[in-house]
């Protein structure tokens, strides 16, 4: 992708143009999203203080990491359109300049937050499981890695982001950002089509709930589907040096940084998968056996005696929590509170 060639300098400038319309739009709605769930969460008691406290984070750092490149391409087009060269060989003299190179630490620093956050919600949608993120968190931690010396390498003074060596630590931080988005996504995404499909059985009748927490938005949204999908188009260009890297390398980082936005906002007004979510569908369960119901079996071996007021209606209750913890897996913790909580 050389600045010198004339054949390559016009569609190349055109991928700078459509990448930073296109990102910018994406910043907007990023921001509007960042503004939601902060004002639910400060206004309306909503949930997931950690999470709002990182969007704000993410906000912050992805608003330093773009403009840099607003003022680089201005500078590109209009205030230095006669450098020698041409704006192309601006662009590749001055990447190394101390703002671009803040701007590209603040960028890293918000995909490392994004990954973290697409890490833990598959900790959490996975009941905890340690095993199932080692692979995972293994690669985001080399990502991390080849991003922080990808930034040292590109803060070197005549230093291309898309040109030289330093195409080889981005091709490796790419590579493992991506497959990072890939597992996390997959993952997500089997468990969640899994218990949709499981809890379709256990209750035909409550599609408000099946729609909340396994519907298909809901699965695009916790799997970050879209910004897996563009990560992978976007190693696959920068890896073969064509002129959309530069475009959908910018798309592709503001994508990064609005997925979690959504996660963020689904948290907040309490629709994300959480810790005690099985509860809430369990709960709903109970409501379906024991409205307008009489007789609702349930195997005794494991039935506890109570001495409350219902107690019949306590004993199938614990039942049913028992058989949603076969199925999907749930944690000890939200079975031993709702049991008790008759």
């Amino acid at each position: 992708m050389s600045a010198s060639s004339d054949s390559a300098g016009f569609p190349l400038e055109e991928s700078y143009y459509y990448g930073i319309i296109f990102s910018s739009l994406i910043y907007g709605v990023q921001l509007t999203m960042c503004v939601l769930s902060t004002y639910i969460y400060t206004t309306k008691r909503g949930q997931g203080k950690i999470y709002v406290i990182l969007g704000l984070a993410m906000m912050f750092f992805r608003t330093i990491g773009f403009f840099p490149n607003v003022v680089l391409l201005n500078f590109m087009w209009i205030n230095h359109r006669d450098y020698p060269g041409g704006p192309l060989a601006y662009v590749a003299a001055n990447t190394s300049v101390w703002w671009q190179v803040l701007g590209n630490l603040a960028s890293q620093i918000t995909f490392f937050i994004a990954d973290a956050i697409l890490v833990f919600r598959c900790y959490v949608i996975w009941n905890s499981d340690w095993r199932i993120i080692v692979f995972p968190a293994l690669t985001y931690l080399t990502s991390v890695a080849m991003a922080l010396v990808l930034t040292v390498e590109t803060a070197i003074p005549g230093s291309n982001f898309f040109a030289g060596i330093q195409v080889n630590f981005g091709i490796a931080w790419a590579t493992f950002s991506v497959v990072t988005n890939v597992v996390v996504t997959s993952l997500i995404s089997l468990k969640l089509i899994r218990a949709r499909h499981q809890l379709k059985e256990l209750l035909p009748n409550d599609e408000e709930s099946l729609r909340t927490y396994t519907g298909p938005v809901a699965i695009l949204i916790e799997s970050a589907l879209p910004y897996s999908i563009l990560g992978i188009v976007w190693a696959i260009m920068y890896g073969k040096d064509n002129v959309s890297a530069p475009a959908l390398s910018m798309i592709w980082g503001m994508t990064g940084a609005l997925t979690p936005q959504f996660i963020i906002f689904r948290v907040t007004t309490g629709r994300a998968w959480a810790s005690n979510t099985m509860s809430t569908v369990a709960s709903a369960l109970q409501f379906q056996h024991t409205s307008g119901k009489t007789g609702t079996t349930a195997t005794t071996a494991t039935t506890t005696r109570t001495t409350s007021p219902n107690g019949r209606t306590a004993r199938v209750r614990r039942q049913d929590v028992i058989d949603l913890d076969d199925i999907l897996g749930s944690d000890k913790s939200n079975k031993s509170e709702f049991g008790e909580a008759v």
